[in-house]
This record gives structure tokens, sequence and C-alpha cells, in this order.
């Protein structure tokens, strides 16, 4: 219609209307990239309040499973306290062999303390967050876990020892009735029921004790592991800090 328009005025050389009707093209085709503009714009920030209500998620998930991994850690710490107790002292574990092997399995439990990132890789994928000060706070948490899954990555030889005098039976029975993974942490049950006659405990305790590496390793792993719960406190705080710029963006953008 613009174009039938623009070609009449042409041939009537009513130069004025032209320029009018020129004036009306450029206006409609600029107004029609801004809105384009506007548009993707809009789209771009409700897919940044989204993903970034994703990685507040994931950061409080991390949270949550840290603090269970404190509890565990706390736990393998305590139970490997008691057991160097025990291997340090001249007293017999009489008729409660059982609790002892099983601090000592408590005492040889490793696990990783890594999180989740998927939505925070996925948005520097994207060159998201735009906030520097989101992207700074969440990397710095995650250098900060970084530090922690490799100080944290070499297994202790105190496992392997103390395991290889455990009969298979015991251990077997130790993972289905002593141990359990809980939103992503690890549980370990302190009054399960003993699966063999006392005196096969007795003499599994016997085969440990009579292992010199076994306590030194132990005092090895123990040493390290008691500062692992304040560590991973520290990371908590990290990610809080972190929760809290996101917040703070989620409210700018609303």
């Amino acid at each position: 219609m613009i174009l039938r328009r623009v070609m009449e005025h042409v041939r009537t050389q009513n130069w004025l209307a032209v320029a009018i009707d020129f004036v009306i093209v450029v206006v409609g085709v600029f107004i029609g990239i801004q809105l384009g503009n506007w548009n993707e714009e809009r789209g771009a920030a409700e897919r940044e309040r989204m993903m970034l209500s994703e990685l507040r998620q994931e950061l409080a998930i991390s949270v949550q499973r840290t603090r269970g991994r404190i509890n565990s850690f706390e736990q393998v710490a305590e139970a490997g306290e008691r057991s160097l107790a025990f291997l340090s002292s001249d007293e017999d574990c009489g008729s409660d062999c059982w609790a002892v092997l099983l601090d000592m399995f408590h005492a040889s439990q490793w696990q990783t303390t890594a999180v989740p990132r998927t939505i925070f890789e996925e948005m520097r994928r994207e060159g998201l967050p735009t906030s520097r000060d989101v992207v700074a706070a969440v990397s710095a948490y995650h250098f900060r876990n970084d530090i922690l899954i490799t100080t944290g990555s070499i297994i202790p030889e105190y496992r392997t020892l103390v395991r290889q005098r455990i009969p298979v039976e015991m251990q077997e029975h130790y993972w289905n009735a002593c141990y359990f993974i809980q939103e992503g942490w690890e549980l370990y049950v302190q009054d399960c029921p003993e699966p063999v006659a006392p005196e096969v405990s007795r003499l599994a305790v016997e085969a440990i004790r009579a292992e010199p590496d076994i306590a030194l390793t132990l005092t090895e792993w123990i040493g390290f592991i008691v500062s692992f719960p304040s560590d991973l406190q520290q990371e908590i705080t990290m990610a809080e800090e972190a929760i809290a710029e996101v917040d703070r963006e989620l409210e700018r953008l609303k």
C-alpha cells in the first residue's frame, strides 16, 4: 500500500508527499527494530532471572549437602579418636569387640566434598550472570571448594590397612545396615547389630591391633580430618555470601 502511494506521488511529482512517505517508512522500520530489540532484551532478562533463581537453588543445595558432610566428618573423627584410644591402651575389647570394629570402620570413611555446579557453568557459557559481583562471589566459592577437593583427594592408607583385616561378611553387613547416603552426604549408624559371633569380632580386633602401621596411619588420617569440619564451615560462609549476591541481583532485575 505504501509503495503504491509513493509511486502515485512520484508520477504526480508531489515531492513533499514522497518525502513524508519516506520519513514514515524510516520511522516505521526504526520502531520495528527497537521493538524487536526490546523484546529480545526482555526475553534475555527473563532468562537470566530464571537462571539466577536456579543458581540460587543450586547454591542452597550445596550448603545443605556441606552441612551434612560436616556431620559425617565429625563422626569419622570421633570414631577415629575412640579407635586410637583403644589401640594405644592395653585394654581388651571384652564383650564389645563389635563396637570397637564399628568405630574402626567408621573411622576409615572418606567422601568427596565436590558441590554441584551445572547451572553456574551453563550460565558462564552464555555470558551470564551479567553481574560481576555474582560471578566473583560464586567463582570464589567454587575455588575454595576446589582446594578442599584437592586436599581431600588422597584416600587414607589407614582405610586400606584396616579393611584388609575386617572379614567380608562384616563389611557386607556394614554397607547394608551401618551406612546410608542421605541427600548427598553419608550417615554412619553407631548402634547397628553385630552380624557375627562375638569371637569372630574379637579375632578381627586382634588382627588389627597386631598391625602397628594401622595405629600410625590412623593417627595421620584423624590428624588431618579433624580440621575438615571447620574448613567446610568456612566454605558454607562463602556460599551464603554468593547467595546474598544472587538475591541482590534478583531484586535489581525485578
